[in-house]
């Protein structure tokens, strides 16, 4: 049977659409969809040292075995497809990467002729909007009765709770936030919007652990908890646990925030993120480009 094998990689945000957009292709194709959740951090993820971090969820798919991760001798035979593709249709190829940032509705329609394995970035809900309910379904948080007992959840539940999110992009010094973050502008633009909207919000404010949040928010004008329950970067679950059952959003220009707003069960929740374009820093994980943010979401 056709296998579509999806090859994880990068932070918990990113592994999220890599899963929903391979789910929504296998289910689309009728055939295995297998998760490769070594390669790419054994062997790429030199910079950050990443962990596979999709076993914290009901994901129900089966893990790639070593011939499916095409070992041995796995970049060779990588970029043996990789080359091979290239001169290929869109249809033949048997490796796919991302050719452009923006939605490309050529994979919604993909049929496929042989197994072939995803080793891209496509970063939009148009993928998988679809299939939204299986998608919630896959990504119920497989240890909930666990993460429930976190001394920030029961307040989180019973207030008007707004998770703001703050991601430094200052990769050579994390003192540095470059110009590729959301600016203390629109964080006060976002809780003045907050403010005329929703009555006694109480702000939960999440970070990476690189930026200095006092720059951005002046803390003292807001009723706030700083949420660090997250000691270990590598898995985050516990944050993105709570901040996805915040009621309301102040998202940074990250994957991470918007999967946890996305995943919010909160019909009448209210997801603000920033007018920030990110293009130049990575051709294919970005911000600001056409088709990542839902149409319901608010820019600032």
């Amino acid at each position: 049977m056709k296998k579509i094998i999806v090859r994880v990689k990068g932070g918990l945000g990113n592994q999220l659409f890599h899963y929903a957009v391979a789910k929504r292709l296998s289910i689309f194709n009728d055939c295995n969809l297998i998760i490769d959740n070594k390669t790419s951090f054994q062997k790429y993820d030199y910079l950050y040292n990443r962990e596979y971090n999709l076993d914290n969820f009901c994901i129900k798919e089966r893990l790639a075995n070593k011939s499916e991760r095409l070992e041995p001798f796995e970049k060779i035979k990588r970029n043996f497809l990789f080359y091979y593709s290239k001169f290929q249709s869109f249809e033949n190829k048997l490796i796919y990467t991302t050719d452009f940032n923006e939605f490309d509705e050529r994979l919604l329609k993909l049929k496929i002729k042989k197994s072939i394995i995803l080793d891209g970035n496509w970063q939009s809900e148009e993928y998988f909007k679809d299939i939204e309910s299986e998608i919630r379904e896959s990504l119920i948080f497989k240890n909930s009765h666990i993460l429930k007992k976190n001394i920030f959840y029961r307040d989180i539940m019973n207030k008007n709770s707004v998770g703001v999110h703050f991601r430094s992009h200052g990769y050579k010094d994390p003192s540095i936030d470059s110009s590729f973050n959301a600016n203390k502008k629109y964080y006060s633009d976002a809780i003045n919007y907050i403010y005329n909207k929703i009555d006694n919000p109480y702000f939960y404010i999440f970070s990476d652990g690189r930026t200095n949040i006092n720059k951005f928010i002046d803390l003292s004008k807001i009723e706030h908890t700083i949420v660090d329950s997250d000691k270990n970067n590598k898995n985050p679950i516990n944050d993105f646990f709570l901040l996805s059952n915040c009621k309301y959003f102040i998202i940074a220009a990250s994957t991470f925030s918007w999967w946890a707003a996305w995943l919010s069960k909160n019909k009448n929740k209210i997801v603000i993120t920033p007018n920030v374009v990110q293009t130049d820093m990575n051709k294919t994980s970005a911000w600001g480009f056409k088709g990542l943010i839902p149409n319901k979401w608010i820019i600032i």
